[in-house]
């Protein structure tokens, strides 16, 4: 396959894998992200990927409005919870499909590893944590 689109009329390189798939933008690259996995799978040698959550860097500062599940997050429920001051929070209820472990993790707590992690342009940076 060769140079298709408009990437002939700019004179640049085809953005293809050596299979021929199509390369990501830069742009979809500009993210943190946090990656829930299943503890008691880990500990059997296995990593199973229970949920993701990202925001993309390409503002000065964190912005918790921005956060976006990364990938379709399969194995989580979202559950809404009233607090003592009358507000609706949000945690993950994620079931593990191959173990049946069944980790729950506070959105305050996604939010916070992500402000944690959050450094403006930074380019797929991806931490996992074991649950």
């Amino acid at each position: 396959m060769g140079v298709r689109g408009n990437r002939i009329a700019v004179d640049q390189a085809d953005r293809r894998d050596e299979h021929g798939h199509s390369l990501p933008s830069d742009t979809f690259m500009h993210f943190v992200a946090i990656e829930v996995a299943c503890r008691p799978c880990q500990r059997e040698g296995v990593e199973t990927i229970l949920g993701a959550w990202a925001v993309e860097t390409h503002d000065a500062t964190f912005d918790p409005n921005q956060l976006f599940n990364k990938g379709e997050n399969q194995n989580v429920t979202i559950q809404e919870l009233p607090d003592g001051s009358g507000a609706i929070r949000q945690r993950y209820k994620m079931t593990c499909p191959r173990c049946g472990n069944a980790p729950v993790l506070r959105a305050e707590r996604v939010t916070a590893a992500l402000s944690h992690l959050y450094q403006q342009g930074a380019r797929a940076l991806v931490r996992r944590i074991h649950l």
